[in-house]
């Protein structure tokens, strides 16, 4: 008779039964294989197949890209730049329809990149050093002007993880050295220093924490060259590159073959249409695809995560936001949406559009995630953003939380005032601090911010107005206040500033003027007045649009006219249409505020302001359309139909 021999399930409460007709050798040799295979499956529960790829930590490569518009790359819709590299990025990677910067000025946006804080928290809420309007309405808070030792820092993070670390291009986070990148917990610094512009793209640099290159060398190229050096010494060991590039900020100088390229390739019908700049682009992205290349060559592609976004939206007048509203500065969409590419690889799938709303705090959680580093408890507990690992998964899945925030309590060069601002799905709502009246706009029907809707959805305004306290309470956000020294009358910048001394401009059909050529018309009562031939509606001259600005327009065949004081307007328009044929329309701006339009000599209509514009807007002039944001409630650029024979504009 035969044993009947067991062998253990790894439950440990049965016995799978072997058949006797296996003898004791074969059960011996056909136990220690079940065991083994048993063992395998285990370990394989416990410890999932690993990639090659996989089998080391991820390198992370942050690259962030000064006032870079949300407009200005090929594959976000640029009809001039070419950025091959950054659409190969997307093309292997994700791109980003709602990526945002955490502020609408440089420095607060970096200092929440390096510790996914709020600028509001950090007290980090302006550009170092700041826009100080001593006679302004409001009082600027006392705010932190460097990014303080007590915050870890993403590269501090991850230097304690074992990773090499590197910085290279503009930091702007402090003027004393003692708040550079080098005790921020960075291993290798390659330009970072307190200035947030370089004094120039050519060598000398004349940037301390940069050895001069040979004389003309390209700064972008050699931002380039330094984090192709550290790739190559680090291959073998995880490292962190934050590569924040100094372009595309002013000094606004290209390499000039570049721009010879884009001077040939710009037309009267493009949208953007300075070469220059695009040469700054085109040179952000060959930085890119160097990188690229070098990271394949290396054969660590596979395991270096890429994240390119930019830390504000697009400076108007150099390039153009449309169709978003406004520019660098502003609370609208052009201030503070920006690009954004993030390739995670073998993660996110190639190609991939994710629409779910992204903000700059989001990046640090999101690199611990994927990097499985844990970081400082403390300090995490602390941290407003949230990692977006799930989307680069899986694009049309959503992040959980109450909604997007901005608060900016100071002046801007462009004539952005203080404010607070809360995106929540389509909804977005912005707070002005100076009156704190508040605008409402649904963004994914009305992208460029062009109807105001808090008093058709009053239940929607209210209630994102009290989430926006309830946040700002949270922050212990420091708010402005009112200023004794309040004075309209007198300058309130503390820099200079060249304009036009020119009182009497003549211009015509698809003339424009940048902010320093166009009529100072700050506190100047003003007239103009254009001869036209209208075919239908759109824009006969416009002038600003930023915070101030003036418009002269037709609409349903009426004329209207419409200032905008602090981003507040006065609209008024006439009461009949105008005749066919040429008009002869003139509009006169007094100093007590009246607004005389007539036509063909006589009076069509009547309406008062509260005065001359208290600024000289930023976004220059144009006849014939409105081609940047729009000073009034129509879309931009709104041309005209028909044509502008000629503009007088007179100042007294």
């Amino acid at each position: 008779m035969h044993a009947l021999y067991y062998v253990p399930n790894m439950s440990g409460k049965e016995c799978i039964p072997v058949p006797p007709c296996i003898s004791r050798f074969s059960f011996t040799a056909l136990k220690h294989c079940i065991m083994t295979r048993l063992l395998f499956c285990a370990f394989t529960l416990l410890f999932p197949t690993l990639s090659h790829a996989e089998q080391k930590p991820y390198n992370f490569i942050f690259i962030l890209v000064d006032d870079w518009g949300w407009t200005d790359g090929g594959c976000f819709g640029s009809d001039t730049y070419e950025t091959p590299n950054i659409d190969r990025l997307a093309a292997e990677g994700m791109k980003f329809t709602s990526g945002y910067a955490a502020c609408t000025v440089c420095s607060p946006t970096r200092a929440a990149a390096m510790t996914g804080k709020y600028p509001a928290r950090l007290r980090v809420t302006d550009w170092i050093a700041g826009h100080r309007r001593p006679h302004a309405r409001l009082a600027i808070p006392d705010w932190t002007k460097f990014l303080v030792h007590r915050e870890v820092s993403i590269a501090e993070a991850l230097k304690a993880a074992g990773y090499k670390t590197c910085q290279i291009g503009k930091w702007h986070l402090g003027n004393d050295s003692k708040y550079w990148p080098a005790s921020q917990g960075f291993d290798e610094v390659y330009g970072g220093y307190s200035r947030g512009q370089p004094p120039s793209y050519f060598a000398p640099y004349r940037i301390p924490t940069l050895k001069e290159g040979p004389k003309g060398e390209y700064l972008t190229d050699r931002e380039a060259d330094e984090a192709l050096g550290f790739i190559a010494r680090n291959k073998d060991r995880p490292f962190f590159i934050y590569l924040p590039h100094y372009a595309v900020h002013t000094p606004i100088q290209s390499k000039q073959a570049l721009t010879q390229k884009y001077e040939a390739k710009i037309t009267a019908d493009s949208r953007h249409r300075n070469a220059k700049y695009a040469g700054m682009v085109h040179s952000v992205d060959d930085s890119t695809g160097r990188i690229m290349a070098k990271l394949k060559e290396l054969k660590i592609d596979e395991r270096t995560v890429i994240i390119l976004t930019g830390d504000n939206g697009g400076l108007n007048g150099v390039t153009r936001n449309l169709p978003l509203r406004a520019g660098k500065g502003s609370a609208y969409e052009g201030g503070v949406r920006v690009p954004l590419v993030i390739k995670w690889p073998g993660t996110t799938p190639a190609g991939s559009v994710c629409h779910e709303p992204v903000i700059t705090p989001d990046f640090y959680p999101t690199i611990l995630d994927i990097a499985g580093v844990e970081g400082d408890a403390a300090h995490n507990s602390k941290v407003d953003g949230k990692s977006i690992a799930a989307l680069l998964k899986k694009p049309d899945s959503r992040i959980e939380r109450d909604g997007i925030y901005w608060h900016y309590p100071h002046y801007h060069p462009g004539g952005a005032t203080p404010h607070g601002a809360i995106r929540d799905r389509d909804w977005k709502l912005i707070e002005f601090y100076e009156d704190m009246h508040a605008e409402l706009y649904n963004l994914k029907d009305d992208i460029g911010e062009t109807i105001e809707l808090s008093a058709k959805h009053p239940e929607e305004a209210k209630e994102l107005l009290a989430r926006l306290h309830e946040w700002r309470k949270t922050m212990d956000a420091q708010m402005p206040t009112p200023n004794p020294d309040y004075d309209p009358t007198r300058k309130r910048s503390r820099g200079r500033e060249s304009f036009s001394k020119k009182t009497e401009f003549r211009l015509k059909h698809g003339d424009g003027l940048q902010r320093s050529k166009a009529p100072n018309v700050k506190g100047r009562p003003f007239t103009v007045e254009a001869v036209f031939a209208a075919e239908g509606d759109g824009v006969v001259v416009a002038q600003g649009g930023v915070g101030a600005g003036y418009t002269l327009y037709l609409k349903d065949g009426k004329l209207n006219f419409a200032t905008k004081h602090d981003n507040k307007g006065t609209h008024i328009v006439t009461n009949e249409k105008i005749p066919a044929g040429k008009v002869t329309a003139q509009v006169s701006l007094a100093k007590d505020g009246t607004i005389v339009i007539t036509v063909n000599g006589k009076e069509a209509a009547r309406g008062k302001t509260r005065g001359p514009l208290l600024m000289t807007p930023i976004d220059g002039l144009q006849v014939g359309s409105d081609p940047n944001s729009p000073v009034y409630n129509y879309k931009a650029p709104f041309p005209l139909q028909g044509k502008v024979e000629s503009v007088h504009i007179e100042l007294d």
